[in-house]
């Protein structure tokens, strides 16, 4: 064999063990997804840092850069992470969430419950540890971590039994198969949603009686809501060329038999509908092949920080080696830059996400009051599971204060959206009063009293028509009345997050006499 081909050979080799062990790294997590999840979120940490954006502006050693990209999810420390949820897919609130993660070291479990004032102990015969806000922590194997929130003891007992007993994938056929595609084509970044069983025929049918392309393109609309009702999942693919790339696709129990432009319509609608909608999908391409629709497109930073926060990120968890780098560097005069790091990331982390609610257009046509909730309030929980290892005390207290006006300003959505819909309902009936008269001709009439006269003949009639367009003016007047209110309220709490930030940047900036 000449020695091109041996090492054309060789390195072949080397390719398909280098994708055989990262499929097998991924595999060992994957077993460990609990059985209920109908939601998974997987990560390729090393593909992801590698990639041209990535290696550009340095993500490995600069959070900011990944964090400012819209890359929020990547774990400290990670070579490979799959999430997973159970999700409520009406409010698309998660009931409990896990991380599962391959770290690069031995993490030190020790140091992350100091860190965040944790209990350190074991479940089942694992290290593990409780923290304050109903997380568990746990050490699998000697480099893989897994958290799950919120939880209890005796949750996460089961959850360890269950990856214990079983030594095949616990997950549900659409979420296997969607790893396993993933698996296949090598995709960084995945999202997969199992939509099985999640909305009936009934339901679809009121959801898409309106819509006015189905009557344009005269679609029976039983035969189609009976085909929607038949969607199997979804999946959400990211690729990072020079620029992020999406790509969605949605699978269904029988062939697709309407046109690509309005399956595209009735996602974007679906989406809109539970606040989860993205402005760069009116722009991306959709097409139709069998039982599969997908839509593809660039996608911005903002894009990719709202798809991210459907999931939360993994905690932090110091390595052994790292704990011992930090302690052996003790210099008394200076300030800890441990500290200053983790508290520049986690501002940076808080700042753009609220300037991703502060830049959503309000031309956009799947914008609503709702969504302007649902966001605040994913966007809440999100900061309050953020890391705050290492973090400045100053700016975690500022950070909670962030998350809890942010409930507020989502409440006041809510509560402005529930007076409208009362007023509404309220805006009494509004009736047109006409009179005519009928008189058709005249007759003398002997009168007793008077001795009669001339009289007409017929009468005076009145009827009333209800004025349906007043009171369809009524009731936008009462709708947007109190949505305007209750946006001022909700604006008001905005407005107080950014003044307490800009007073917690200054102080911060005196304290260690650096820039925040």
């Amino acid at each position: 064999m000449s020695t091109f081909l041996r090492r054309a050979s060789a390195g072949f080799i080397l390719l398909l063990l280098a994708t055989a062990s990262a499929r097998a790294q991924f595999d060992e997590l994957v077993h460990k997804v609990p059985f209920t999840a109908n939601a998974i979120f997987l990560v390729n940490v090393d593909k992801v840092l590698a990639s041209p954006p990535a290696v550009a502006a340095n993500w490995k050693t600069k959070p900011f850069a990944s964090h400012a990209a819209g890359i929020t999810i990547l774990p400290a420390d990670a070579s490979h992470a799959v999430m997973a949820a159970h999700f409520d897919f009406e409010t698309m609130v998660s009931l409990w969430e896990t991380a599962i993660v391959r770290l690069t070291g031995e993490p030190s479990l020790a140091a992350f419950a100091k860190a965040n004032g944790g209990t350190l102990g074991t479940i089942d015969g694992l290290p593990a540890v409780a923290t304050p806000g109903d997380a568990f922590v746990l050490q699998f194997e000697p480099q893989v971590v897994a958290a799950m929130a919120p939880a209890s003891r005796q949750t996460v007992g089961r959850w360890i039994r269950q990856t214990k007993s079983s030594p095949n994938p616990a997950m549900s056929p659409y979420l296997w198969e969607a790893y396993r595609f993933a698996n296949e084509v090598g995709t960084p970044i995945i999202m997969a949603l199992d939509l099985e069983n999640v909305t009936s025929t009934e339901q679809i049918t009121e959801g898409i009686r309106g819509i006015d392309l189905l009557k344009n393109e005269k679609i029976d609309l039983a035969e189609t809501a009976t085909f929607l009702a038949g969607v199997r999942g979804m999946m959400l693919g990211v690729t990072l060329p020079e620029k992020p790339f999406g790509k969605i696709r949605v699978d269904f129990t029988s062939d697709i038999s309407i046109s690509p432009v309005l399956a595209k319509h009735l996602l974007i609608q679906a989406l809109a509908a539970h606040g989860a909608i993205l402005n760069e999908l009116y722009d991306w391409t959709p097409a139709v092949k069998g039982k599969t629709f997908t839509l593809e497109g660039e996608l911005t930073a903002g894009g990719m920080r709202r798809i991210f926060s459907l999931f939360d990120r993994p905690p932090t968890i110091p390595l052994k080696t790292t704990e011992v780098e930090v302690v052996s560097v003790t210099p008394a005069p200076k300030p800890d830059q441990a500290e200053i790091q983790a508290t520049r990331a986690y501002l940076a982390n808080v700042t753009a996400m609220l300037d991703d609610l502060r830049n959503e257009p309000r031309d956009n046509p799947g914008y609503s009051v709702g969504q302007i909730g649902v966001w605040y309030d994913t966007y809440a929980r999100k900061i309050d599971r953020l890391s705050t290892m290492y973090v400045d005390k100053e700016a975690a207290t500022s950070g909670y204060k962030v998350a809890e006006n942010l409930r507020n300003a989502a409440r006041a959505v809510r509560e402005g959206a529930g007076v409208g819909r009362i007023g509404m309902n309220s805006v009494p009936r509004v009736w047109n009063q006409f009179t005519y008269n009928n008189v058709y001709g005249y007759a003398y009439r002997w009168n007793p009293f008077n001795g009669g006269g001339v009289y007409p003949v017929g009468g005076q009639q009145a009827f009333a028509v209800e004025d349906v367009e007043t009171e369809k003016r009524m009731r936008n007047k009462a709708r947007s009345e109190a949505r305007i209110k209750s946006l001022n309220e909700a604006k008001s709490y905005v407005d107080q997050i950014y003044a307490d930030l800009s007073e917690t940047r200054k102080n911060l900036s005196l304290k260690y006499q650096v820039n925040f």
